[in-house]
């Protein structure tokens, strides 16, 4: 793989910002089981003033319920998120 990039356990590449970000890009999970990997905190790996997707991604804080879908899986503009805005 190239530098940029991170090796499952079983040999595929895949993109570092990948890595131990709270979703499964290797089929094996290798991405989320490296020894770079922290324990989820309150925010999962997410720093203090971040959100955290329900995919695992982190954003910034101040995207959610901005009428834009941040996270890939538009967990950032629910109701349930934006009702209390």
């Amino acid at each position: 793989c190239p530098s940029i990039a991170f090796q499952c356990g079983y040999g595929a590449c895949v993109d570092r910002t990948s890595l131990c970000d709270g979703v499964s890009n290797c089929a094996d999970g290798s991405d989320e089981q490296h020894s770079s990997c922290t324990k989820p905190t309150t925010h999962g790996n997410c720093k203090s003033d971040e959100y955290r997707c329900d995919s695992g991604r982190c954003i910034d804080g101040t995207l959610l319920c901005d009428g834009l879908k941040d996270c890939d899986d538009g967990s950032d503009e629910t109701y349930s998120h934006c009702n209390n805005f």
